[in-house]
């Protein structure tokens, strides 16, 4: 067995998996056994891969995971060498940020309107970006500095203009997010959707993202399916809506022109009207 490691870069704290992908093609070519933050260089993470043979020199996508959703790419350059280890200087995007160490607590509540808000990502900007998920009670708590702030939240389905939080003592503040409208399908199509991001973590308004069916549903004899790439454009709070998906077919879903990461979803067959859509990643 041999062992070949690479560093990545993300928020201190954090339990993460991690994969790595080709650069062309975006095919997957390994599955970290271990994902360990460095003692002594906090937000740095070792990504250990251990292989029957070792990994080829080159180029790769070094993707970190919280749970099932990718949170951080980076570009990493291997040299083929059993033992090596790879430092995390290289291209990396943050989706998640620690919540800060200033002396203020921040109470955040997020709501749609009446009832609290559950797994809303709450960004504040002051040169710094700071981030957390609401609780089952809506709430997210940050500790910060004195200062005005940019607020920015993000909710599947969801959308919020965003506002400015001055911040000069423990402060406490409630937001509520608009729910957009998903036109539901019908019989056996229902509506895929899901939020599109900045590389920023923000709504990401007018971000262009494809669909094709690649596989029909499984035993399902007589029809000749339509495999056209579809072309949705994200529109208020970052939502891309794909009408008319078979329950039970596969379809690749992609943004941009580089993929990164798992990206075909198979359409469960007990799925609604409407279907969230597993998170991906894409660059322009």
């Amino acid at each position: 067995m041999t062992t070949q490691t690479a560093e990545g870069r993300f928020a201190t704290g954090q339990t993460l998996t991690a994969k790595l992908f080709a650069t062309t093609g975006s095919t997957l070519v390994a599955t970290a056994d271990t994902v360990t933050e460095r003692a002594a260089r906090l937000g740095v993470y070792a990504c250990a891969f251990g292989e029957a043979s070792v990994i080829a020199a080159g180029l790769y996508e070094l993707v970190l995971y919280s749970g099932a959703t990718p949170v951080s790419w980076q570009t990493v350059k291997l040299a083929g060498a059993d033992g090596e280890t790879v430092n995390e200087a290289g291209l990396w995007s943050a989706v998640i940020a620690a919540t800060g160490s200033g002396a203020r607590v921040v109470t955040i509540t997020v709501t749609d309107g009446t009832d609290p808000l559950e797994n809303a990502t709450v960004r504040v900007t002051s040169g710094l970006t700071y981030t957390a998920t609401t609780n089952a009670s809506g709430v997210a708590t940050f500790n910060l500095d004195d200062a005005t702030y940019a607020v920015s939240i993000t909710r599947s389905g969801y959308s919020y203009a965003g506002t400015t939080l001055v911040v000069d003592g423990s402060e406490s503040a409630t937001y509520a997010m608009t729910a957009v409208s998903i036109t539901p399908g019908s019989g056996d199509l229902t509506t895929g959707y899901l939020t599109a991001l900045t590389e920023a973590g923000v709504a990401d308004v007018g971000a262009t993202l494809y669909c094709a069916m690649s596989a029909p549903p499984e035993d399902d004899t007589g029809y000749s399916y339509d495999a056209t790439r579809r072309t949705i454009t994200s529109g208020s709070g970052g939502l891309a809506q794909f009408p008319g998906l078979v329950k039970g077919a596969t379809y690749t879903i992609w943004r941009g022109t580089k993929v990164v990461g798992d990206y075909k979803v198979t359409i469960p067959t007990t799925a609604g009207t409407t279907y969230e859509l597993p998170s991906h990643l894409g660059k322009p």
